[in-house]
């Protein structure tokens, strides 16, 4: 048995049959996970700035957001459009689709705005 079996957030020694678990924390371990590579921005690119900053976020349907993931399936990806409304943290509306194209999130916020 090894420290991967266990997952990340557990070290794990075989002694000869006999297993002891240390949390990583404990013994100053860390994940050894790459770190995304971050460069300079390409100057055509555009950079909004954030405009909730300083709105005080105190009833429904003042602010909404909307994401979308990718789920993964036995034959690819499936993907995911939820939008949400930050105040309440409700699931407004949710679209699932094969490709990810626009009228699945498009459709998703009518659905959230026909509510």
């Amino acid at each position: 048995m090894n420290g991967t079996d266990r997952g990340a957030r557990w070290k794990v020694w075989d002694h000869g049959g006999v297993g002891s678990c240390v949390p990583l924390k404990s013994i100053s371990l860390v994940a050894g996970a790459s770190r995304p590579h971050v460069g300079p921005n390409h100057p055509r690119h555009l950079i909004y700035p954030y405009q909730l900053r300083g709105l005080q976020i105190e009833r429904t349907n003042r602010v909404w957001a909307m994401d979308i993931t990718y789920i993964p399936v036995a034959r690819g990806f499936v993907y995911l459009a939820a939008v949400l409304d930050l105040h309440s943290r409700r699931v407004l509306a949710q679209r699932v689709a094969m490709t990810v194209e626009a009228d699945f999130c498009v459709t998703a916020l009518v659905e959230a705005i026909a509510r």
